[in-house]
């Protein structure tokens, strides 16, 4: 799933849970900061990129 929000300054990404939640993967921008704990914890279980 490409969650294209990260890409958009400004935006602050979307949520990844319901793709991540459904075993698919995610790809995303760096411009997440609404979900920046959660994106951390994700990243470091390797859940997302």
């Amino acid at each position: 799933v490409f969650l294209g929000g990260g890409h958009t300054p400004g935006v602050g990404g979307h949520n990844p849970l319901e793709p991540v939640r459904l075993g698919l993967p995610v790809v995303t921008g760096p411009d997440v900061f609404n979900f920046a704990t959660m994106m951390d914890d994700l990243e470091a279980r390797k859940l997302i990129r």
